[in-house]
């Protein structure tokens, strides 16, 4: 059930929903384009849209700077932001839903709430949770998605029954409203519960990897399984038992690290050629990725902090070579690692051909 996001299926339906009610408000007669009444409900609803639209702009600009500021994770990132867009979905279905079910007047106006909260719920989807489904994953639980599938049904049936029962057009444009609304608070409760019990989870970057075509000639071991069968079979991690304790300035000791070592990602084996041509860049958390790992990585997530894939840990890639890689460098090279920073900071890419990385997130 990882793969599902019942919030991705309810904005679909209510955007197809929406572009239907307007094609048929504004072909079939139901918007009067001579009535000065018609024209101040469609000013209305556009202003309340675009002041709706603006602070969720504003909210959206907020959270960007805050998880910038404090380096947040990808995975609090994106519970974040789908606890934000799930939240206001639902408050936006809430709304329409009590006032046209419980209250009654004007069709107009039914039709004004309609399109405000339908608009901005779309606004609010693109801004906070679009993205989300290539980043991170929900679980939900099979009983949430028995519901889910229980009311698809229930919607066809009502749909199709009850427009026998009313008379009236406007009858049944109300009902097709209520359960309109009703699709989305019923999918986004089940979205935000799912969220609040912290059943969300990173997407696996190591078939990303496969999939983008960047490791073909790699071995996709999961990291998550050669730990489980290190501890089952007592044999300690090749990395900690090779490269632990190294004498760096030894020129064997520095060939011997790069043969013992492997990127817990693509499980790429090093070599002294290999290192030359793609360094591996360990961590502090006790991880050692490749550049062409992380440069996959950030290009996925679209930030300039690097965070470990296995523990969310965080370092700065461009500090890191400020600071460690012109340490046993001579003039010419430290020259050189300057340059090539340089074009880092403003590509945020990294291909160090002649340079090895021993960095400390």
């Amino acid at each position: 059930m990882g793969g599902l996001h019942l919030t991705e299926i309810s904005h679909h339906f209510n955007l197809f929903i929406t572009i239907v009610v307007a094609i048929f408000l504004f072909s079939l007669g139901g918007f009067d384009f001579k009535s000065k009444y018609h024209w101040r409900i469609f000013y209305a609803t556009l202003f309340t849209i675009s002041l709706i639209s603006c602070l969720i702009g504003i909210l959206k600009s907020w959270t960007i700077c805050r998880n910038d500021k404090n380096q947040t994770g990808v995975l609090k990132r994106c519970k974040t932001d789908y606890t934000i867009g799930s939240g206001g979905l639902l408050f936006f279905a809430c709304i329409p839903y009590f006032v046209i079910c419980y209250f009654d007047f004007n069709i107009k106006i039914a039709y004004c709430v309609f399109f405000v909260f339908n608009i901005s719920s779309v606004v609010l989807h693109y801004a906070f949770i679009s993205k989300l489904k290539r980043l991170c994953k929900l679980k939900y639980k099979g009983s949430q998605c028995v519901i889910a599938t229980c009311f698809h049904l229930l919607l066809l049936i009502s749909i199709f029954g009850l427009k026998v029962i009313f008379d009236t057009q406007n009858a049944f444009v109300i009902l097709c409203f209520q359960l309109t609304f009703l699709y989305a608070l019923i999918f986004n409760t089940i979205t935000l519960w799912t969220i609040l019990g912290n059943r969300i989870e990173l997407m696996n970057i190591e078939m990303r990897i496969i999939e983008n075509g960047e490791a073909d000639d790699r071995t996709p071991v999961g990291t998550n399984i050669r730990e489980k069968h290190s501890s089952e079979t007592g044999v300690e991690n090749v990395h900690e038992v090779c490269c632990s304790e190294i004498d760096e300035t030894s020129p064997r000791e520095i060939d011997a690290q790069a043969n013992c070592m492997k990127c817990d990602l693509c499980m790429l084996e090093y070599d002294k050629t290999i290192q030359q041509q793609t360094p591996l860049i360990p961590t502090s958390c006790g991880h050692a990725l490749c550049h062409k790992c992380i440069n996959i990585i950030m290009n996925q997530y679209d930030q300039q902090h690097f965070y470990c894939p296995f523990c969310q840990s965080c370092g700065d890639l461009a500090q890191i070579l400020r600071t460690t890689a012109t340490q046993s460098l001579n003039e010419d090279q430290k020259l050189k690692a300057i340059q090539i920073h340089q074009i880092f900071s403003q590509r945020h890419e990294y291909t160090f051909p002649n340079i090895k990385f021993i960095a400390l997130f």
